[in-house]
């Protein structure tokens, strides 16, 4: 009815501790209805922990750019709710840092068709080590 995922990275298999997705709407306000960051985590010999895992949540916790009482709804699970960002800030942006020894398969947003102007038209995805060596 509108919902969608919107796969941005597939297939991948890095390792690095932090994702930064930024989003350009057509109005000062972009909404998002969910972020999905998939992989598995290495276990101390470098092979897969819980191979019956592979396909979990690597997201240890999530930063945003605006609107910060609401990005507990980006990582919840449910589709009737949203991070809206509040319109301030000229860039928006959600950053995603990955748990510890995790390798990255996939990233995803989730977003809903009938949000119109608020979806976003433009997604910019950085990854790095720490937040200030994003590329």
């Amino acid at each position: 009815p509108g919902l969608q995922e919107v796969v941005i990275l597939h297939g991948a298999d890095e390792s690095f501790n932090v994702v930064r997705v930024c989003l350009t709407g057509e109005d000062a306000t972009v909404r998002l209805r969910g972020v999905v960051l998939r992989g598995f985590v290495l276990d101390d010999r470098g092979g897969q922990a819980g191979v019956d895992e592979q396909d979990c949540s690597v997201i240890r916790r999530v930063e945003v750019s605006t609107n910060k009482s609401a990005k507990k709804f980006l990582t919840d699970g449910r589709l009737d709710t949203c991070w809206q960002s509040d319109g301030r800030s000229g860039q928006h942006w959600v950053r995603m840092h990955v748990e510890v020894d995790a390798v990255v398969t996939g990233l995803a947003i989730q977003i809903n068709s009938h949000d119109g102007n608020y979806c976003p038209s433009l997604v910019d995805v950085f990854v790095g080590e720490v937040p200030s060596s994003l590329k």
